[in-house]
């Protein structure tokens, strides 16, 4: 399960092609609309034994929210602090932008792509928030596949901060 920006959905994507290779699995992949067209070209080359099957979220994406918030596409700026601060400001928007249902409504898609599908093993995007509050739901042990390193991710949770100042950015 994976939002459908490409930064995000191109190392799940690269792993659900990979595993499809493997005609001993079935590969899913739910994602919000946007994400289709990508994951039937990659059906398209027929390359892969068993088609990845994509289970469609129709509701607002991160990019959506973006549009709807900002009215632009992305959050693209001119480089300079002064410029950059209002682009981090709408950032909010793209997080956590839906209105409460279609927060659910995006909630209840995953939890029914789970119950349907009954995954051996699941895969979540680590800003996903409804994947993550659908496999807690069903008590889920799931993994996190990011395209950040653990020094992005977990490194502002570490005493003193350290990413902030001992590591280049």
């Amino acid at each position: 399960m994976t939002n459908s920006e490409y930064g995000q959905a191109n190392v799940v994507l690269a792993v659900a092609q990979e595993v499809a290779f493997d005609s001993r699995f079935e590969v899913h992949i739910a994602a919000f609309e946007d994400l289709e067209d990508r994951v039937s070209s990659i059906n398209a080359n027929g390359k892969l034994p068993v088609p990845i099957t994509f289970h469609a979220v129709r509701v607002a994406s991160m990019a959506d929210l973006i549009k709807r918030h900002t009215g632009t596409k992305g959050l693209a700026h001119r480089p300079g602090l002064p410029y950059a601060v209002p682009a981090f400001l709408t950032l909010q928007n793209a997080i956590l932008g839906w209105e409460p249902n279609e927060y659910m409504e995006a909630y209840r898609s995953f939890l029914n792509v789970i119950t349907k599908v009954k995954p051996a093993a699941l895969v979540v995007d680590p800003g996903l928030w409804q994947g993550h509050d659908a496999a807690r739901t069903l008590g889920l042990n799931y993994l996190i596949l990011s395209p950040s390193s653990p020094k992005d991710v977990l490194g502002t949770q570490m005493p003193k901060k350290p990413t902030l100042w001992k590591y280049p950015l």
